[in-house]
This record gives C-alpha cells, structure tokens and sequence, in this order.
C-alpha cells in the first residue's frame, strides 16, 4: 500500500502584528493572495497526495470559493475549521487527515523559520526524506 503524505495548511490566525485590516493569508501579493502561494507548492509537489486547509469557521466559504476553485487546486481535499489556539488548529487537521498518523518532528525547524524554504527548488523532496 502506498504511503498517503497530506500536508496541513494553518491560515486561521488573525495576523495581529500585521496591523492590517486584511488579514495576512488573504494580503494580495502579485496578484493573488498569500495563501495561494503556500498551497501551490503543495500542489506541484509530487510527493504531497493532498492537502488540509484551516481555517476560521466563517472563511470556510471564502477560501473555498476565492482560492481553492478560481485557482484550480485539486489537492486540497477539506476545508476545515481551526481552534482557539494554533495547537488545536493542528488537531483538529490531523483528525480531519483520517487513517494512521505520524508525528515527526524536523530539528530546527520552529514557528515560520522554514517558511523561506519553500523558494528552493527540490524543497519538498529535501524534506520528506529527512524522516526518522
């Protein structure tokens, strides 16, 4: 049986110190917004079979509609709504992911510091093969 790698994608939060009216995940950056970039690499990544979007229970609609279906992005397979706190945004993703599911955990890799990974090239690659 094939192993199943499904990405989560957290786009819950508010962007406080952003000090923005719009929040950070919907910012138009070249166009499209900032969240349409972050699944697009999911979405171009071979190994990533499908993909778990979070977010508030009233955006739900919005990234369904604006994002998911004008962009034409087949992996993402649910919608779901995030938590009070990042953690349970988590949770409730890797409920919603069904089956078995691994933890692993990258050293070095906190809160946003690879986020600027997801430029080079055979990133996804590079990682899914650093599993323990």
């Amino acid at each position: 049986m094939k192993e199943k790698h499904t990405a989560i994608v957290l786009a819950a939060g508010s962007g406080k110190r952003m000090h923005s009216q719009v929040q950070k995940q919907y910012m138009d950056l070249f166009g499209k917004p900032v969240l349409y970039y972050a699944l697009r690499q999911f979405e171009e990544c071979e190994f990533i079979d499908e993909v778990i979007l979070v977010t508030k229970k009233d955006e739900i609609a919005y990234c369904r509609e604006q994002i998911v279906e004008v962009y034409h992005l087949q992996k993402v397979k649910d919608i779901i709504e995030g938590g009070e706190e990042r953690y349970l945004s988590v949770y409730n993703a890797l409920k919603a992911a069904g089956a078995k599911v691994e933890y692993i955990e990258f050293p070095g890799c906190n809160h946003g510091s690879w986020n600027p990974a997801f430029n080079y090239p055979g990133f996804m690659e590079w990682l899914f093969k650093q599993k323990k």
